[in-house]
């Protein structure tokens, strides 16, 4: 049919503080059933403030954070593109 349901929001509230015009990533961490996020050029937008890159783990049945983590770039030249979670265990060494 060509529609959409939306089940699932956050960090809308926190507006420009969040928001990333470029790029992000929402991933689903089956092993502990939260999403990692990578709001990834925060501040993009807004001449004058430091661009940064805002991860955040949350358990999306109660929206609580597990984990948060603001990464600010060294210019505003210096943008990120995305992150994603790797488990050290899946390395033979």
């Amino acid at each position: 049919k060509g529609t959409v349901e939306q089940t699932w929001e956050f960090g809308k509230e926190r507006g420009f503080d969040f928001y990333s015009a470029v790029t992000s990533v929402v991933e689903w961490q089956k092993d502990k059933s939260t999403y990692f996020i990578s709001s990834s050029n925060v501040y993009l937008l807004k001449p004058g403030k430091t661009i940064k890159m805002v991860l955040v783990e949350i358990d999306p049945k109660t929206n609580d954070i597990k984990f948060e983590m603001d990464v600010e770039s060294a210019s505003r030249d210096d943008v990120a593109y995305r992150a994603m979670v790797i488990d050290p265990n899946i390395f033979e060494y």
